[in-house]
């Protein structure tokens, strides 16, 4: 992304530009500290936050780290798991103070709290979603499950990164005049999440319909290891839609807004006649 970042920090803001992407309101707008709703936006970031933190701690409270009740076979299971948990409350935290600090000027008050909605049901699904990564590999021990996962989430970083890219540069050339090139594989795969969600819907009503034709008796049949495999492959992309889900809430044209902003922000600050308290208004003294 820091191509991107290069990308948007070095486009040469015109009049023209300006009046069609980057308007007095526009800008009013992202500086609303309630958006279209009663409640401001620290306030629903902090509701965002807390709403990232319900399922672990649920989830702590009930069954906390006791493992007296779990079987030796699936022990390395409760212990990732709880792991994993574990990370959502800590990666959830870092971003969300991370993004506070990083645009705290009011006049980034909507594009952060798009941010940090994004960043942290990210963070959350992606680590959701690596739980159908268990029912591919049922015997696995701690070590290879473990680098199973890892894998999972490089593989799931490296998507949304390529699906954000795509989405930026469609918005650049489209809206700001830029002929940034964009790979065939790469426009196909921004439509992933999208496309995938009607394949596994179509996918779970074939597989549960031809479901009694795959089951025999015997393990070793290659009928019943080309439904076990079937089954693999729809639970890896299960997981991999569920983390991917986020990227369709993704703003390009505000990312790409924030971003301007941010770069040249007395610049906007006098062409809109904005205070100094109003336009830094967040900002840390």
């Amino acid at each position: 992304m820091k191509k991107i970042d290069s990308v948007i920090s070095n486009i040469e803001v015109t009049s023209e530009m300006i009046d069609k992407n980057i308007t007095y309101h526009t800008t009013a707008t992202d500086m609303n500290r309630n958006g279209n709703s009663i409640i401001s936006y620290n306030f629903k970031e902090f509701i965002a936050l807390l709403g990232s933190f319900v399922f672990p701690t649920i989830f702590f409270w009930v069954a906390g780290f006791d493992s007296s009740g779990v079987a030796l076979e699936d022990m390395y299971r409760f212990n990732l798991i709880n792991i994993l948990l574990v990370l959502i409350l800590i990666i959830s935290l870092v971003l969300y103070f991370f993004f506070k600090y990083t645009y705290r000027s009011r006049f980034l008050d909507r594009f952060r709290f798009k941010i940090i909605i994004v960043g942290l049901l990210e963070v959350s699904l992606i680590i959701y979603g690596s739980l159908f990564l268990f029912n591919i590999f049922p015997h696995s021990n701690f070590f290879l499950m473990s680098l199973t996962l890892v894998i999972y989430f490089i593989f799931s970083i490296l998507l949304i990164k390529v699906i954000l890219e795509v989405k930026i540069k469609e918005t650049l050339n489209k809206k700001y005049e830029q002929n940034l090139k964009i790979s065939k594989w790469g426009y196909y795969l921004s439509r992933y999440p999208a496309v995938v969600l009607g394949v596994i819907i179509m996918g779970a009503f074939v597989y549960k319909s031809a479901k009694s034709v795959f089951i025999l008796t015997h393990n070793d049949n290659p009928v019943s290891f080309l439904y076990s495999l079937i089954g693999g492959i729809g639970f890896l992309l299960i997981g991999l839609s569920i983390s991917l889900l986020p990227t369709l809430l993704f703003d390009s044209e505000l990312y790409i807004r924030g971003k301007i902003l941010q770069k040249n922000p007395e610049y906007f600050r006098k062409k809109f006649e904005f205070s100094k308290e109003e336009w830094y208004a967040n900002n840390k003294r």
